[in-house]
Formats: structure tokens, C-alpha cells, sequence
């Protein structure tokens, strides 16, 4: 028994034994590199980079049509936290009313479909990391906003390179 369930046609195959190593070859060095650039750049924030990429690369299967709205809509999820994080400092309770007000509004705008460059499922998976409690209290903002725009021009180039590279999926034979 396997375990996953057969490949539909709309699916690829899964790749070959030495395809898997070699793609895992590349990861661990892709993930270092990564984080090296973040160690060079003095940010210890690197997850939200992995987070763009999980979001990005996996669930969104690294289409470049989609790029643009990840990005903006990353960048913006980190900006709602750091609002959140900022209102609170500077106003404590009362802050987080004001805070609670923009998420409202935020997230009517989201259920109506409204302004989706911006704000769309990447905001809001950058804006529930950033407002982790934990996140809030020991994370720097400066680093999270600069692991993030690291990882979208590291991995943006590389998985914009891979898929410029990979050969066209097979056509379909016409139906006699």
C-alpha cells in the first residue's frame, strides 16, 4: 500500500528516487543560503521567509501570475502586525481597540474581495504570524520585514529560474 493516492491527470507524477534527492540537495542548499543572507543582513526573522516560500512555493505552486499578489499581500500581513505591536506599545489597551477597528475593516474588505493585490490569503497568513502573541513580544519587526523581502528576491529568482527551466509538461494526444 502507498502512501499517497494515485496521480490524477491533473497531477504530475511523483518524481524519481534520484529527482527527489537531487531536488533535496538543492533545498538544503537553497535553506542555507537563505538563512546566510539573513545572518549577513542581521536578522534573526528568517520563518517569515519560509513562511512566504511554504505559502509561495507550495501551496501556490510557485506561479509566477501569483507573485506579485503574494508579495504585497506578505508584506502587507506584516504591516497589520506591526501595527498591532506599535498601537499596544504606545497606547496599551486602547491601542488594541483601535487595532481590533482596522482588523475589522481588514477583514470585510477580505471577505468582500476587495483589493486583493493586497489583501488576500498571504496577508493573511504573514498577518496571524506577526500577531502571535510570542511574536509580538520577542520578535523584531525590522528583521521580520527584512527576512521576507530576502526570501522573495532569493527564492522569487530561484523558483522563477526553475520554472523558466523545466521542460513544458506533455500535451494531451488529440482524441482520434
Amino acid at each position: 500500500m502507498t502512501d499517497r493516492a494515485a496521480p490524477t491527470s491533473a497531477e504530475e507524477p511523483a518524481p524519481t528516487t534520484v529527482v527527489a534527492l537531487v531536488m533535496l540537495i538543492f533545498t538544503i542548499a537553497a535553506c542555507g543560503g537563505y538563512i546566510a543572507l539573513n545572518v549577513v543582513a542581521g536578522s534573526q526573522e528568517s520563518y517569515a521567509g519560509f513562511f512566504f516560500l511554504l505559502f509561495w512555493g507550495g501551496l501556490q505552486k510557485s506561479d509566477l501570475r501569483l507573485l506579485p499578489g503574494t508579495v504585497m499581500g506578505s508584506f502587507a500581513g506584516l504591516a497589520l502586525g506591526l501595527l498591532m505591536h506599535q498601537l499596544q506599545q504606545r497606547f496599551g489597551d486602547p491601542g488594541l481597540v483601535g487595532f481590533l477597528a482596522v482588523l475589522l475593516t481588514v477583514l470585510f474588505l477580505y471577505f468582500r474581495q476587495k483589493l486583493r493585490l493586497v489583501l488576500n490569503e498571504a496577508t493573511m497568513l504573514m498577518m496571524t504570524l506577526s500577531t502571535v502573541l510570542h511574536v509580538q513580544a520577542h520578535a523584531s519587526f525590522q528583521g521580520l520585514f527584512i527576512s521576507l523581502a530576502i526570501a522573495v528576491v532569493f527564492f522569487g529568482a530561484i523558483l522563477w529560474a526553475v520554472v523558466r527551466l523545466r521542460p513544458p509538461a506533455p500535451q494531451p494526444a488529440p482524441a482520434a
